[in-house]
């Protein structure tokens, strides 16, 4: 983890870098997936 810190190789910050990324673009890709199902009336899973 390099949240605090400065020091790091530059392939470490460039690890966190990436995954911080791919994390908020999963985060992004699940909202409008949402938001495309409930302008749809979709409904892709169902709670029992």
């Amino acid at each position: 983890n390099i949240p605090a810190k400065r020091r790091g190789t530059v392939g470490e910050r460039v690890g966190w870098i990436a995954t911080l990324s791919r994390n908020a673009l999963v985060v992004i890709a699940g909202t409008v997936m949402a938001y495309v199902f409930h302008v749809n009336d979709m409904e892709p899973f169902h709670l029992t």
